[in-house]
């Protein structure tokens, strides 16, 4: 079982134009299909099939810092109706009062094979509470037991130079990725450093300049593993 940690360091300021990211910000669902589940995997309450984000930087529009765009696709089998229950509904996140939600979709499977399609016209904004800040959020409709359900969306905040993008959660993951644009600076340059770390903590450090993509595969829950052992840190 391998699992990774990487440590993005950005080393200098970065202009990226709104077209590549607009470009590298995409995602398609692909055709729909019904998921059945081995033998192994009976005894979860659901299955995370696919964990995928994207992040780019660019600078805002009137050049005065840099903002993080990030795309975060997920897609879920749900097993029983406790997996039902720990996924009906979906929360993200804000990072300050100007962070946006340009994108959102999801896509309902039902176990015979009915799909349906749900755009953002849900999603509720909640300011300030107490115990966990802002986000928005979505109720999910039309979920039920041996329903798969697939969503991304695009999320776009100052950037803050730091983060955790975490992948190993309550439930396996089959698969998934993390990658990212390397923006270039008005010389020309893309100064990055990752730092990547495996769960036996051999570690490696790597200069990109263009992309760089991580992929895995077969997490266990976190209470299988050290919950730390799986995890981006910008």
């Amino acid at each position: 079982m391998k699992t990774l940690f990487l440590s993005i360091l950005l080393m200098a300021s970065t202009i990226i134009s709104a077209q590549s990211y607009q470009n590298f910000l995409k995602w398609d669902f692909g055709k729909a299909s019904v998921y059945n589940p081995s033998a192994d995997e009976a005894n979860y309450n659901a299955i995370v099939l696919e964990d995928d984000h994207k992040m780019v930087l660019q600078m805002d529009q009137l050049g005065q810092g840099l903002l993080s765009n990030e795309l975060i696709h997920k897609k879920i089998y749900l097993h029983n109706d406790k997996g039902v229950e720990y996924y009906n509904t979906i929360y993200i996140g804000k990072w300050g009062q100007t962070t946006k939600l340009p994108v959102f979709n999801l896509r309902i499977v039902k176990a015979d094979g009915t799909v349906i399609e749900q755009d953002k016209s849900q999603l509720k904004s909640i300011e300030n509470t107490e115990e966990s800040g802002s986000y928005w959020v979505y109720p999910i409709e039309g979920i039920e037991v041996g329903s798969t359900i697939e969503y991304y969306y695009v999320v776009s905040y100052p950037n803050k130079f730091w983060g955790t993008h975490k992948f190993q959660g309550k439930y396996p993951v089959k698969s998934g990725s993390f990658e990212f644009m390397i923006p270039k600076d008005s010389n020309g340059n893309a100064k990055y450093s990752l730092q990547v770390k495996s769960v036996k903590d051999s570690t490696s450090y790597h200069d990109v300049e263009t992309t760089q993509k991580f992929t895995f595969e077969n997490v266990v829950p976190e209470n299988e593993m050290n919950p730390t052992s799986f995890s981006v840190d910008e």
